[in-house]
């Protein structure tokens, strides 16, 4: 019995066995968040711990069905950062049994089945994904698995599949919004492979209607219950539709192709001899052209664009320091990165031209005769990825991992039915596919490992010597958990964006500019092979004696780096140095320019404020008058002036701008930041700061 089970499933025990394998090499335990996980982790916690949905105004998507999966699974066994992440382990190895299966369905070849299985589960997005509570294995697995009763349902037209299908696309829709072009797919393969009846619209709307009208209920109860959430509608794609340029879609295909490429690079490989044996003269002109204009488009120089993938590893490194693209390293050279680009972009060309053909041969058998499940099923993957496609080209904000649901179509679209992995085939793909593996592997190791050293890190400055959270600077996820402050304006030299009251103890991977190593925390890294260091910092910061005052900067002189403005006084610099125009000046030659970009401008930061002291700040404007001062206290919200009202004009159109504060008693000790904002979207130039500082009475 047992010997007829394993040889029944031995290709879903060898799946198993090497996800297994990999879980044990890179190791996922640890009480952390992970990217933008914290959010989704805090919807379980709250439901897990309090009973009560509490919502944030952080995550976009639905979420509500992960989120109910999360408090069950912590219900069972406790609720921990670990045990969310074992779980989306369990569902990410199902997807990938799942993929196997839907490829068994429509390439009859266990072979190709099980080289597109294992070449999805070490897809670099796929594989670090699983390692995360964050939503995209969850809803890779909802749509899939609707997809597989889909498969069933037009084997045989029996009702419950086609709940049962219709059942995960709601779910997939309660995951995140676009889970309802699976049903949108369905209902249009479905009816015009069939001769239209009112039986037949029936079944094919029934997916489509059921997820949307989950999204509408979802909504509804959000304004019924008024929750607060930053839950968004597809209004956000009409409004990008109406205002974005050409360019930003021809940028955004071009980086969605190389990615599709990179992924793809395995398979296309052996696709190309293929091409040329089988394509037509026009075809490979078409192709050569496509290759050559994607070149000298320059598209290769914006990849990889994401915030998973990053040059030698994956996850985000977001700390203070790596966010600016400062202390990277390790990294591949200039040219291994070049090399990379150039097979994405011919791998990218190979996977295009390849998809169109057989998207185009496919949808056509569909609509002119009936077809087998088989193919069925992969008309609706291409259906679903065109509508999904769609809204990953036109939403407004992109990341690399929004575009993993197009991954298993586009594998089951360029996987032919005949058999590829043969003789020297078999060897280059597994040669290709062991670099995905061993890349996979070694950077989620890597991720998982400096994350661990990060927290421990935390731990030190926390529980080992009593550092509160709200001076710290542990990185994004940290600060996100605990919310130890409101978001900051993003100015490099200037607070993090990312919930930072104040940044006295800064996480980072190597050394920062004013700033003393008071611990290093050693951690393994497998790609390159080595040990590396996260760094515990302490910022040393001067106080600026009264006798120090008037500080001037009239925008001349920069700082070597150009990213300040030199002062009167040498211990103050003023941040935007490579913001310094001479279109217009006050004085001298130079001026720093604001624009709806660059919003932010002459930043300096005084320590140790003090009750009563006053503060007298002086520029010159041209320009917007949106445009001002902004005195800020830091930490908390206690001490926030903005000021954009000129009190003289001279004959050059300059405008003199004067802002005063004095310190009040719950600012004591705090720090304060004096900086320039233009908060609208015209032009404005300052010139001739100054900032006065004068002793309590």
């Amino acid at each position: 019995m047992y010997k007829n089970l394993i040889a029944k499933y031995r290709i879903e025990i060898i799946l198993s066995l090497i996800w297994v394998s990999a879980i044990v090499i890179i190791n996922p335990l640890g009480e952390f968040p992970l990217n933008d996980d914290w959010a989704y982790r805090l919807y379980v916690y709250h439901l897990s711990h309090e009973g009560e949905l509490i919502l944030s105004n952080w995550p976009a998507m639905t979420l509500i069905a992960q989120v109910l999966w999360g408090a069950i699974v912590t219900s069972i066994f406790g609720f921990s950062f670990t045990v969310l992440r074992f779980s989306t382990l369990f569902i990410g190895l199902f997807t990938a049994i799942l993929f196997y299966k839907i490829l068994i369905n429509t390439t009859s070849n266990k072979t190709t089945s099980l080289a597109g299985a294992l070449l999805f589960m070490f897809s670099p997005l796929f594989f670090a994904s699983s390692y995360t509570f964050m939503t995209e294995v969850y809803f890779l697995f909802a749509i899939n698995l609707s997809l597989f009763f889909f498969f069933k349902f037009y084997r045989c037209e029996k009702i419950i599949f086609l709940l049962a299908g219709s059942f995960f696309v709601l779910v997939s829709s309660l995951i995140r919004q676009p889970g309802v072009a699976v049903g949108a797919a369905f209902a249009i393969i479905y009816l015009f492979n069939k001769r239209f009846s009112l039986k037949h619209i029936v079944i094919s709307l029934t997916p489509a209607i059921i997820g949307i009208a989950g999204l509408y209920s979802y909504s509804f109860w959000l304004r019924l219950t008024d929750k607060i959430t930053n839950y968004s509608d597809f209004s956000i794609l009409t409004k990008q539709l109406a205002e974005a340029p050409i360019e930003f879609y021809l940028t955004r295909f071009g980086i969605i192709a190389l990615y599709f490429g990179f992924f793809s690079l395995p398979i296309s490989i052996l696709l190309l001899p293929r091409i040329l044996k089988n394509y037509t003269w026009y075809e490979k002109v078409i192709t050569l052209f496509l290759g050559v204009a994607g070149y000298l488009s320059g598209i290769i120089n914006s990849f990889p664009a994401g915030n998973v993938i990053y040059n030698l590893g994956l996850g985000p490194k977001l700390l203070k320091d790596t966010y600016w693209g400062d202390n990277i390293d390790p990294i591949l050279s200039s040219q291994s990165m070049y090399i990379i680009k150039l097979l994405s972009l011919l791998s990218a060309i190979i996977v295009f031209t390849f998809f169109c053909i057989e998207t185009v041969k496919g949808l056509l058998k569909i609509f002119q005769s009936k077809s087998s499940p088989a193919r069925l099923l992969r008309a609706t993957f291409i259906v679903f990825f065109l509508i999904y496609f769609v809204f990953v080209l036109i939403n407004p904000i992109f990341f690399d991992r929004y575009i993993l649901p197009c991954i298993p179509a586009v594998f089951i679209i360029i996987l032919p039915v005949k058999p590829i992995f043969t003789g020297l085939n078999k060897i280059a793909f597994g040669l290709s596919l062991s670099v995905f593996i061993l890349f996979s592997i070694a950077a989620t190791h890597d991720y998982m490992s400096w994350n661990r050293a990060r927290w421990e890190g935390i731990t030190f400055l926390t529980d080992e010597n009593g550092i509160e959270r709200n001076k710290i600077d542990g990185g994004f996820e940290f600060n996100a958990w605990f919310q130890t402050a409101a978001c900051n304006p993003e100015i490099k030299g200037r607070v993090s964006w990312w919930f930072v009251s104040s940044d006295d103890y800064i996480i980072s991977f190597g050394n920062i500019d004013g700033c003393k190593t008071i611990k290093k925390i050693a951690y393994s890294r497998i790609f390159p092979p080595g040990n590396d260091s996260i760094y515990i910092l302490f910022k040393e910061q001067k106080t600026i004696p009264y006798s120090a005052f008037p500080i001037q900067c009239n925008c001349e002189k920069k700082s070597v780096d150009n990213n300040f403005f030199l002062s009167t006084n040498s211990d103050v610099d003023f941040l935007g140095g490579n913001l310094q125009n001479n279109a217009e000046s006050h004085s001298g030659q130079y001026s720093i320019k604001l624009d709806s970009i660059n919003q932010f401008g002459l930043l300096s930061k005084y320590i140790n404020i003090q009750t009563d002291e006053r503060f007298i700040v002086k520029v010159w404007r041209k320009g917007s008058n949106e445009a001002g001062i902004v005195i800020s206290a830091e930490p908390g919200n206690n001490l926030y002036y903005f000021n954009n009202q000129a009190l003289e004009t001279n004959n050059e159109g300059w405008e003199l701008i004067q802002s005063e504060v004095i310190i009040p008693e719950n600012c004591n000790g705090f720090n304060l930041g004096i900086y320039l904002w233009n908060s609208g979207d015209n032009l404005v130039w300052f010139d001739d700061l100054e900032i006065i500082k004068l002793p309590k009475k």
